[in-house]
C-alpha cells in the first residue's frame, strides 16, 4: 500500500469546480512547469473563459461546448458531477490522430485525474513506449487504498508561490474515496492504428489518465489564495511583513530524498515520508492562529483533517513498514522476482491469519519460533527470518525501498549490525550509494535516506503510535545526524557555510517533526556539553569566535580551504614590469575611449587608475579586480590577453560563469583575431570542468581513462550537495592539473565557493604566471554557496595586500555630459554607495529625465503596455501610426527586422523585473501583457533558458549544451536558435558524432518543443526576465519594472538591475509607489543579500565590506571600512578616547557619521570624506551636510579628506585629535565643513 503526490496546475479559483475568476490573469497555469502545460496551452480558449469566469464546468459546457483543458485538476473542492469530454492528447497536434473520438467522463466530486508519466517511460529494448503498460498501470492503482492512502495536492514551479525558488508547492492533501478505476481505452480506429504502431510500436490505447476520487471531509487546500489576496490589501501592515506571514505557513517541497516522488505529475510517495510532509502541514497550520488572517474556524477544520491524515498515516505505516520490501531482498537468493511477488503476498495472508498483523507477528519473539507452515516458500521465507530475526525485526521497522535494504545490508556487512544498531544514524554520515531514479516502481529506486527515516522508525510520535522509542533524542548521534543535516540545508538554501549555535538550535526547533523537539528539548546546554566529545565534531567543526560558538561542516571548511591554500600559493610572488608596456596600453586605453572622457580631469584620472591597473596585473602572480558595469574591465581582458600572447605566456585560460560571458569574451577576441588561437581557451567553468577532461582520454590506458570518469562522477556528486567528495576529488585532481600560465576569470562575483574550488583542484599553481580575477563586488551573489570574490577582496584589504588589489571606478558607458553625471549612473551610484541613500538624491534623480533615464509610473497592465509601446516606439524609430500592432509584434520586428534574424538584436531591448512571480512579474508581462493571453508560444518569439542543459553526444562524455540563462529566439519560421549551440557546433566542428547529434539540435523546430515530448529544454518566454537573469548580461535598452515593496528586493538586485543598460534605462513603478519609491530603495538598501551569507572563507567577518580590523585596548574589536578610518580608530584609542563608529544618533534622518567622539568639552561627529575626485560622491556629501546643518551639529563636526599623495596621515590624524581635545579646531569656511581638514 502507498500514498500518492497529484500535480495541479494553479488555479484562482481553489480548484471549486468553477473556471478561474479572472482567466486571463492566470498565467501560471499555462506556463512551462504548470500541469500538462502544452495541452492546456494549445487548448484554452481565454475569450469562452473570460464570458464564463467563476461558472461551473458543466454551464461552460453546455453554453459553449467548451470544455475547461484544466478539467483534470479544477474540481478537487467542487461538489458538482460534471459529464466531459476527453480528446486524445494528440488528437490537436495531428490530423491523423484528430478522427480517434474523445472519452466521455463523468468528473466526479471532490476528485482528480491524474498520471504517472514514468509509467509511459521505458528503459529497455527498441520500444518507445513500454509494452507492460497496463501491467504497470494496474500495480500502480492497486498500492493505491481508498480510506488508507494520503494524497498531497501540489503545484510546479508555475505557482505565485514558491515560483521564484524554483521548488514543488504542497497545496494540501486529502484521502483517497473510493477504488481507483482503471483508465478507458480511445477508440482508434484500426487502419489508423496498424500505420501508428508501424512507427511507434505497441502505441497504448488506453488514456493516460486515471480519476482519484477524495474525501470531502478530510481533503483541505492550505489558505495560500487568502494571503496573497491579503498581501496586496492595504491594511496598515508592511507588505514585507506580510510576505514573512505567507513563508511562514508555505509548505515547500526541499529535502532531496522527497523531491523525486514530485517529478512526474503523480507518484506513490511511502509511509514515512507521508508522516514527514503531513507533520509540514501540520506545522504550517499552527502558525495560521498567529496571523489573524482566516478564521479560527478554518483554522480549526485544518487542524482537525491533518490530525485525522496523521493518525491514518501513523496506522498504516505500523511499526514495521520495511517488512515486505526486506523479506523480498532476503529471498533474492533463492526465488525469481516474480516468484518472490507471489511469496511475499501469501506470506502476508499467513501472517495476518495466524497473528492479525505483521506489527504482531514480529513482536511475538515467543510463537515466532515454533511456527511452522506446510507452504514450502513460506515457510523458507519464515526461516530466514527466524534465522535473522534480530537484525530482520530492527531493520524491519524502517521504510526503505528493496534498494536502499541492499545498501543497508552492504553497510552492516562492513560495519557489522552491532555497530549499527547501536548507531543508527551513522548510515547519514556513511551512505555514498548512488542515487537510482530510474524505475517506475519507487520500491526499486533509491532516492537517498534523510535524519526523518531514523527518526519516525526509533522515535514514534506516541499520539498516534501504541509502540515506545527505540532511541532517545537527545542522544548524541542523533543530534549531530540532525545538525549536519541543518548546515548542509543551509549552505544549499542560503549560500551559508557556518551557523551559530542559536541559529542552530532555533533550527532545531523548526525541525518539521517538531514533536520530537516537544517532548525532548534540545537547549543551549546540552549543546555545550557535547562540545567538548570528539565524537560529536566527526562531521562538523565548532569553534568559538568573537563571543559565539560557530558550527561548520567539515566538508565546507575543506572546500574554503582548498581555495585559500590555491591563494596562498599565489599571491605573494611579485615580478619587475615593464613601464614600457604599461604606457603601451594605457596610450592605446585613452585613444580608445577618448569620445567618452570629455575632459582634461577625466582623462587624467582615467589615465592614473588605468596605470595602477596595468602595474598591479603585470608586477603580481595575483590580482583581484573590482569594478563596475562599463568600467573597462573587458577591454582590459582583451588588452592583456593580446600581451601575453606576444609574451609567450600561454596557454590562456579564460573562464566565466555564464555562457553570454563566455560569448562576449569571444566576440572581442573575434575583432582583434584571436578567437581560434589554440593557446587561448575561453569557456564557462561547467563545461571546463566536464569537457577539458574527456579531451585528454585519447589514447589513454583504460585505467588512466578510469581516473577521468571518476572525476567526472565525483563532481556530480559535489554538484548534487555531497561536499564530502571534495577530499576525494581534490586528490585525484592533482594527477590532472591543467598547466596554464595565465588563468582570467570573469564575472567571478557569480562564482561559488564549490564551483572556484574544483576550478582551483584542476589548476596547478606552479607554473601560472597570471591569476587574474574580475568581477563587480556590489552585484548579486552567486547562487551556491558563499560569495568567494568578495571575500577574497576582503583578505586583501584585511592582510594589507592592496597592491593586489584594483578598483575600477571611471564611467566609460555614460560619460559626463556639461560636466554632470549621466542619471542612471546616479541611480546605480547610489546602491554602490556604502552610505544610505539620501531623500535629496532621489528626488534629484526621479524629478526628471535625460538621455541615460527616464522614470514613469503605470496604473495598471493595460497602460503598462502602452508605455512599453512608446519606449519601442523611441527605441525602433517606429512611428506611432503601427500603434493598431501588438506589443509582441513590435518586438518582433525589433528581434527580426525584415524576416532575418540576428543575435545581436536579441540584445537591443529587454524588460526586466524583481521576481518571475506576481502580479507584475516576468511570467505575467511575457504571458499577459506581451503575448496578450496566447496560450501557446509563437514563432518570432524570444526565449530563456531556465535550466542547466548537459546532453551525452558520447558515451560517458558530459557537456554542457544549454546553460541556465541562455537567451534564444524562434524564428517567424519556426526554427529555435540559441547561440550556446551554435557556439558547440563550432567547438566539436572537427568531431563527426557530436557534431551531427548538435546540427540536428539546431534545427529544433517550434512544433517539437510545443509537443514537450520531443525535448526537455525548459524554455519560456523572455521579453522580461529577473535580474537574476539577467546578471552577466548587458543590453542597448533595459525596462526595469517596479511594481511592489518585497523583501525579495535587496541592495544588489536593484544595483545589478540598473547597470544592465548599455544606452538608456526606463523605470516604470506602479503609481501606487510613486510616494513609497524613496522607502522602496532605502528599504532595498538596508536589505544586503551579501552582508547576510555566512562564510569562514579568509576567516570570519563582522562585515564583508568592513575588512580592517581594529583591536582596542580593552580588548573590543570593531570592523571598518577604509584604511584611513583604521588609522583614525586607532589613534582614537591610543590617546584613550571613547568612540562609537557608525552611531545611530540621526538614524531618524537616514544618515550615520563615521565616528562619534567623547570628550570632556563635548561630544563631536567625524566624517572621512574619500571620494571627493568622484563628482557624484562630493555633490552628494554636500547634501548630506545640508542635513547636519538642518539638525544644527556643525560646530561639532569635523571632516577630512585625502590629497593627491597622502604622506604621514597617522601624524595627522594626531594633530587633529590634538585640535579637538585643545578646543581649537581648524575653521574653513567655505570648504567642505566647518572644519575640514585635509590629509
Amino acid at each position: 500500500m502507498k500514498h500518492i503526490t497529484i500535480r495541479v496546475a494553479w488555479h484562482d479559483n481553489k480548484w471549486n469546480g468553477k473556471i478561474c475568476k479572472n482567466p486571463s490573469e492566470n498565467v501560471y497555469c499555462v506556463d512551462n512547469y504548470s500541469l500538462l502545460s502544452s495541452r492546456i496551452q494549445r487548448r484554452r480558449n481565454i475569450e469562452i473563459e473570460e464570458k464564463f469566469k467563476g461558472k461551473s464546468i458543466s454551464e461552460v459546457k453546455n453554453n459553449s461546448a467548451y470544455i475547461p483543458p484544466c478539467y483534470w485538476c479544477i474540481n478537487i473542492l467542487g461538489e458538482e458531477k460534471h459529464t466531459i469530454e476527453d480528446t486524445h492528447p494528440f488528437g490537436d497536434t495531428s490530423n491523423k490522430f484528430s478522427v480517434i473520438p474523445p472519452l466521455n467522463e463523468i468528473l466526479k466530486p471532490f476528485s482528480v485525474f491524474t498520471w504517472n508519466f514514468k509509467l509511459s517511460f521505458t528503459t529497455t529494448g527498441v520500444y518507445k513506449y513500454p509494452p507492460d503498460l497496463e501491467d504497470r498501470v494496474k500495480k500502480y492503482i492497486k498500492n493505491i487504498e481508498p480510506t488508507k492512502s494520503v494524497v498531497f495536492l501540489y503545484a510546479n514551479y508555475s505557482n505565485p508561490v514558491t515560483g521564484d525558488e524554483r521548488k514543488y508547492l504542497v497545496l494540501g492533501a486529502g484521502l483517497v474515496r473510493e477504488e481507483i478505476e482503471f483508465p478507458k481505452k480511445y477508440d482508434i480506429p484500426e487502419e489508423l492504428y496498424e500505420d501508428i504502431n508501424r512507427k511507434m510500436p505497441v502505441f497504448p490505447k488506453i488514456a493516460w489518465q486515471f480519476q482519484v476520487p477524495l474525501d470531502p471531509e478530510l481533503t483541505f487546500i492550505l489558505p495560500y489564495h487568502e494571503y496573497l489576496q491579503f498581501i496586496e490589501r492595504k491594511n496598515g501592515t508592511k507588505r514585507e511583513d506580510k510576505e514573512k506571514w505567507l513563508e511562514d505557513i508555505t509548505v515547500k517541497v526541499d529535502d532531496p530524498t522527497i523531491i523525486p516522488h514530485f517529478k512526474y505529475v503523480s507518484m506513490h510517495i511511502p509511509h514515512d515520508k507521508t508522516i514527514y510532509l503531513l507533520y509540514k502541514l501540520k506545522k504550517s497550520i499552527s502558525k495560521l492562529k498567529e496571523h489573524g488572517v482566516i478564521s479560527i474556524e478554518q483554522i480549526e477544520s485544518y487542524e482537525k483533517k491533518v490530525d485525522k491524515l496523521l493518525e491514518i498515516a501513523w496506522r498504516e505505516r505500523g511499526q514495521y513498514p520495511g517488512f515486505e520490501n526486506l523479506i523480498a531482498i532476503k529471498l533474492e537468493n533463492e526465488f525469481t522476482n516474480d516468484k518472490i511477488e507471489e511469496i511475499t503476498r501469501k506470506l502476508k495472508m499467513f501472517i495476518v491469519k495466524k497473528f492479525g498483523s505483521i506489527d504482531e507477528f514480529l513482536n511475538d519473539n515467543k510463537n515466532i519460533f515454533t511456527l511452522k507452515c506446510e507452504d514450502p516458500e513460506i515457510e523458507t521465507a519464515i526461516n530466514i527470518i527466524k534465522s535473522q530475526f534480530e537484525v530482520f525485526t530492527f531493520l524491519a521497522r524502517f521504510d526503505f525501498s528493496k534498494q536502499q535494504f541492499k545498501n543497508i545490508i552492504d553497510f552492516i556487512g562492513k560495519k557489522g549490525f552491532n555497530n549499527f544498531k547501536a548507531n543508527p544514524y551513522s548510515i547519514l554520515e556513511e551512505y555514498f550509494y548512488d542515487i537510482k531514479d530510474d524505475d517506475w516502481d519507487i520500491d526499486n529506486n533509491d532516492y537517498g535516506i534523510s535524519v526523518y527515516h531514523l527518526d519516525i522508525a526509533l522515535i514514534p510520535d506516541t499520539k498516534y503510535a501504541n509502540w515506545r522509542a527505540l532511541y532517545t533524542a537527545k542522544s548524541l548521534e542523533r543530534i549531530r545526524a540532525l545538525i549536519t543535516l541543518i548546515l548542509r540545508n543551509a549552505a544549499q538554501t542560503d549560500g551559508h557555510t557556518y551557523l551559530s549555535r542559536d541559529e542552530i538550535i532555533e533550527k532545531i526547533k523548526d525541525y518539521p517533526l517538531y514533536y520530537i523537539q516537544q517532548d525532548f528539548e534540545i537547549d543551549q546546554l546540552l549543546l555545550s556539553e557535547y562540545e567538548s566529545d570528539p565524537r560529536f565534531k566527526e562531521q562538523f567543526k565548532v569553534i568559538s569566535i568573537d563571543g559565539q560558538v560557530i558550527y561548520q561542516l567539515k566538508s565546507l571548511e575543506k572546500i574554503e580551504r582548498i581555495i585559500e591554500e590555491f591563494i596562498e600559493k599565489v599571491k605573494r610572488v611579485e615580478y619587475d614590469v615593464d613601464q614600457h608596456i604599461v604606457d603601451t596600453l594605457v596610450r592605446k586605453d585613452i585613444e580608445k575611449f577618448k569620445y567618452r572622457l570629455r575632459d582634461d580631469n577625466a582623462r587624467e584620472y582615467f589615465k592614473r587608475e588605468r596605470t595602477e591597473l596595468y602595474q598591479k596585473i603585470f608586477s603580481n602572480k595575483l590580482v583581484v579586480i573590482s569594478g563596475k558595469a562599463g568600467s573597462g574591465k573587458t577591454s582590459a581582458i582583451i588588452n592583456l590577453i593580446d600581451v601575453f600572447k606576444r609574451q609567450r605566456k600561454t596557454p590562456i585560460f579564460i573562464f566565466t560563469p555564464t555562457g553570454k560571458a563566455s560569448l562576449v569574451i569571444r566576440k572581442r577576441l573575434k575583432e582583434v583575431e584571436l578567437d581560434n588561437d589554440p593557446d587561448i581557451t575561453t569557456s564557462t567553468i561547467h563545461r571546463f570542468i566536464y569537457r577539458e577532461l574527456f579531451e585528454r582520454t585519447r589514447q589513454l590506458s583504460r585505467e588512466r581513462m578510469k581516473e577521468i570518469f571518476k572525476l567526472a562522477d565525483l563532481v556530480d556528486k559535489i554538484f548534487d550537495g555531497h561536499y564530502e567528495f571534495i577530499n576525494d576529488f581534490n586528490k585525484l585532481a592533482r594527477r590532472w592539473q591543467f598547466n596554464p600560465k595565465v588563468v582570467i576569470i570573469d564575472e567571478a562575483s557569480m562564482v561559488d565557493e564549490v564551483l572556484l574550488c574544483l576550478l582551483f583542484s584542476l589548476i596547478n599553481p606552479s607554473t601560472l604566471q597570471h591569476l587574474i580575477i574580475i568581477g563587480d563586488d556590489k552585484q548579486l551573489p552567486p547562487i551556491g554557496i558563499g560569495r568567494p570574490f568578495i571575500d577574497l577582496i576582503y583578505y586583501l584589504k584585511n592582510q594589507g595586500l592592496e597592491s593586489k588589489y584594483c578598483h575600477l571606478s571611471t564611467n566609460l558607458r555614460f560619460p559626463l555630459t556639461d560636466n554632470r553625471c549621466a542619471k542612471i549612473e546616479k541611480l546605480a551610484e547610489l546602491f554602490r554607495s556604502d552610505k544610505e541613500p539620501l531623500l535629496e538624491d532621489i528626488h534629484e534623480i526621479t524629478k526628471s529625465a535625460d538621455d541615460t533615464l527616464e522614470i514613469s509610473y503605470f496604473r495598471d497592465a493595460n497602460d503598462l503596455k502602452n508605455k512599453l509601446k512608446q519606449i519601442i516606439f523611441e527605441i525602433d524609430g517606429q512611428e506611432q501610426k503601427n500603434d493598431t500592432e501588438s506589443l509582441w509584434e513590435l518586438f518582433t520586428h525589433i528581434f527580426e527586422p525584415n524576416g532575418k534574424f540576428n543575435y545581436n538584436n536579441l540584445e537591443k531591448i529587454q524588460i526586466i523585473t524583481p521576481k518571475r512571480v506576481g502580479k507584475f512579474g516576468s511570467t505575467v508581462v511575457n504571458r499577459e501583457i506581451v503575448l496578450e493571453g496566447q496560450s501557446r508560444i509563437p514563432a518570432g518569439t524570444k526565449i530563456i533558458c531556465e535550466e542547466n542543459q548537459y546532453w551525452e553526444p558520447e558515451r560517458n562524455k558530459r557537456i554542457l549544451a544549454l546553460a541556465n540563462g541562455s537567451i534564444g529566439y524562434i524564428t517567424k519560421g519556426g526554427y529555435v536558435k540559441f547561440v550556446d549551440i551554435d557556439e558547440l557546433f563550432n567547438i566539436f566542428r572537427t568531431r563527426r558524432a557530436i557534431r551531427n547529434i548538435i546540427d540536428r539540435l539546431k534545427k529544433i523546430k517550434l512544433e517539437l518543443l510545443n509537443q514537450k515530448e520531443a525535448t526537455d529544454i525548459p524554455y519560456t518566454p523572455a521579453y522580461a526576465i529577473t535580474v537574476h537573469k539577467s546578471q552577466g548580461s548587458d543590453f542597448d535598452y533595459v525596462v526595469f519594472i517596479l511594481s511592489e515593496r518585497s523583501s525579495f528586493i535587496t541592495r544588489e538586485l536593484l544595483y545589478t538591475g540598473f547597470t544592465r543598460a548599455k544606452t538608456k534605462m526606463y523605470v516604470l513603478v506602479h503609481k501606487d509607489l510613486k510616494d513609497e519609491l524613496y522607502e522602496l530603495f532605502r528599504t532595498a538598501y538596508i536589505n544586503s543579500q551579501i552582508e547576510l551569507i555566512h562564510t569562514l572563507l579568509f576567516g570570519h567577518k563582522q562585515s564583508p565590506f568592513k575588512p580592517y580590523l581594529v583591536r582596542l585596548k580593552n580588548g573590543d574589536k570593531i570592523a571598518v571600512r577604509s584604511k584611513i578610518e583604521y588609522i583614525i580608530a586607532k589613534t582614537l584609542d591610543s590617546f584613550g578616547i571613547e568612540f562609537v563608529y557608525e552611531p545611530e544618533d540621526f538614524a531618524e534622518n537616514h544618515i550615520k557619521p563615521d565616528f562619534k567622539i567623547f570628550l570632556e568639552n563635548g561630544e563631536f561627529y567625524w566624517e572621512h570624506l574619500g571620494l571627493l575626485n568622484n563628482d557624484w560622491y562630493k555633490n552628494r556629501w554636500f547634501k548630506k551636510y545640508k542635513i547636519y546643518e538642518d539638525i544644527g551639529i556643525t560646530d561639532f563636526l569635523i571632516t577630512t579628506s585625502e590629497g593627491e599623495e597622502p604622506k604621514d596621515v597617522e601624524s595627522q590624524i594626531r594633530k587633529i585629535i590634538e585640535d579637538l581635545k585643545g578646543d581649537n579646531l581648524r575653521v574653513t569656511d567655505g570648504s567642505y565643513s566647518k572644519h575640514h581638514y585635509v590629509l
